[in-house]
Parts: structure tokens; sequence; C-alpha cells
């Protein structure tokens, strides 16, 4: 069975390496990036994908989606560093046969791995119920907004004033206060005390989140709410 792994971290990769070689598996090959991996796809697309969420250049789900989209049977386990749902939640949406946390003991990671290998091991209900769970309250809404509206609550959810979002965005405060009004009737949300705690409880502000939730490019902004 190809297995190939694409990782940020050389050490990571190299570890990970290790533990698929002690299973019997050994990587058909090993990429950094996923502008790599998509090229050494072409020349050899293995059945399997080991690959961390965050790459230097894009994103793991990102690049498995891709990659599904003329290559339905390509199987895909997404390391995560971070355990909060967001990041489950566009795994599984990304097609992900399973994700497993960076941080668990080497023992048990070992054992799933190999069990999701085997197709033993794969997202438990809990874990959809968690997933179910994020898109129904904070993905699905995310989506649905407008690209300005995205704009305007990662302005709030970084406690810019409203002085300071309409600059970014070259609105006038009075399109401003419309945008932000509409974006809380929308999200049925009382101020924007309660959207930035929203933004932030959904994880939307993270720089490996917001963009791969975005069904189109967001307007121009101050390069600290660049997507």
């Amino acid at each position: 069975m190809a297995i190939a792994v694409v990782s940020r971290c050389t050490l990571r990769a190299l570890g990970f390496q290790t533990l698929l070689e002690a299973e019997g598996y050994s990587p058909c090959w090993i990429a950094r990036t996923a502008a790599d991996a998509l090229c050494r796809c072409r020349e050899h697309l293995p059945a399997w994908l080991l690959l961390d969420f965050a790459l230097p250049d894009s994103s793991g789900p990102r690049l498995l989606h891709q990659l599904r989209l003329t290559h339905p049977a390509l199987e895909g386990i997404v390391i995560l560093d971070e355990l909060h749902p967001a990041f489950l939640a566009l795994a599984e949406r990304a097609g992900a046969r399973a994700a497993l946390w960076s941080g668990l003991p080497l023992s048990v990671l070992r054992e799933r791995l190999r069990a999701a290998l085997e197709g033993r091991w794969t997202w438990s209900p809990g874990a959809l119920r968690v997933v179910q769970g994020w898109w129904a309250r904070y993905g699905d809404p995310w989506g649905s907004l407008s690209p300005r509206q995205r704009a305007v609550a990662l302005g709030v959810a970084r406690g810019w004033s409203d002085k300071e979002i309409a600059q970014a965005l070259h609105l006038h405060p009075a399109s401003l206060r419309t945008h932000l009004r509409r974006l809380l009737d929308r999200l049925d949300l009382p101020d924007r005390v309660a959207l930035r705690q929203w933004v932030r409880m959904g994880g939307l502000d993270h720089p490996l989140i917001a963009p791969l939730l975005n069904r189109e490019d967001p307007p121009p902004l101050g390069e600290e709410l660049t997507l």
C-alpha cells in the first residue's frame, strides 16, 4: 500500500516515517509543502496521505480536498496540533478518514495510525456530533455571510473600532454600521461583544480556519485582517 507523508516539519516527517516502517509500511515519498505534494502526486499517486493540517503554503484539508476531486479513492489522515472543533470539522469535510492529535502518547498515536490504515478506526459518533455541532453553530453561518460581512466580523473580533474597520475596508462609517447591523441580524446576535465572542469561540479568526470557509475572496484589508 502506497503511503505518502506531507509535513512542514522534517523531524515530524521522519518520525511518521519511522512509525509507518514499524508497522510494515514504507512511505513512497515525503513532501514539505502542498505544491510539492501535488507535483509528486502527478508522478506517483499514493493510496493514502498522512498530512499536517498546517502546511507552509496551504493546509492539509485543502490539499486533500483538491486531490480527492479527481481521485476520490484517495484516503487521508490529518495530523492536528490543536483539538479545536473547527480543525476536526474541516478535516472531516475534506474527506479525511481520520484525524490524529499530535500530542497523543506515542503508543496511542501508533495504535490509532495502524487502526486507521487498516480501516478499524475512523470518526467516532462523538467526534461526528462535535463536527456537526460546529458546522451548525459556526461553519455554516459564517459561510452564509458575504465577504464584506466576514471582514467586518474579523475586525470586530480583533478589537478594532468602527473607525479602524471602516478605514481598512474603505467604507463610510454609516455604511459600516449598516453592514454591522445586518451582520448581527443574520447571526441573531445582540451586539458587537457577542459577535466578538462568537467569532473567537468558533475559531473563525484563526488564520488557518477562515480561508477554508470563505467561498469568495474577501475584500482588501489591512495586513492584520488579510486572510
